[in-house]
């Protein structure tokens, strides 16, 4: 399993851990969980690819930069 691939996991599950931990609170509305999720899937897919443009060179990344490069837009 590459490294990226490590850190985008431990990235997800930290994010998701904090979002369901704010849905306990009970403090939301549906209109707010629909815009929670989506930012959440958003963020799960764009969470790891700096990371992963870093530790493997043949990744395009973002707007076709070539490999490490490609972690300059990300942020």
């Amino acid at each position: 399993m590459p490294v990226w691939l490590w850190i985008a996991v431990v990235t997800i599950i930290a994010s998701w851990s904090v979002f369901l931990y704010a849905l306990t609170r009970q403090q939301w509305n549906f209109v707010s969980l629909i815009a929670g999720v989506f930012h959440m899937l958003f963020a799960a897919t764009l969470s790891f690819a700096p990371f992963r443009s870093w530790f493997d060179p043949n990744y395009l990344g973002f707007l076709r930069f070539d490999g490490r490069s490609a972690t300059l837009p990300a942020p």
